[in-house]
């Protein structure tokens, strides 16, 4: 499965980094495009944390 980053026409995103963290916060996965493949991940929760235009947010998400 992939994790898509859904960027609209009417809002310009400068997207610069996206990483993906264990629970234990040992980084997994790091991308400069806006599409993660996370296939390969066990079933499990990470975290996905993404800076874009200067700013970062991080977002819980859960494979099943």
């Amino acid at each position: 499965s992939a994790f898509l980053l859904n960027r609209s026409s009417d809002l310009l995103v400068n997207l610069q980094l996206v990483e993906v963290y264990d629970l234990v916060g040992q980084q997994i996965m790091l991308s400069e495009n806006a599409v993660l493949d996370l296939g390969s991940l066990a079933q499990g929760i990470y975290f996905v944390r993404v800076t874009a235009d200067g700013k970062t947010f991080t977002k819980r998400v859960v494979k099943q």
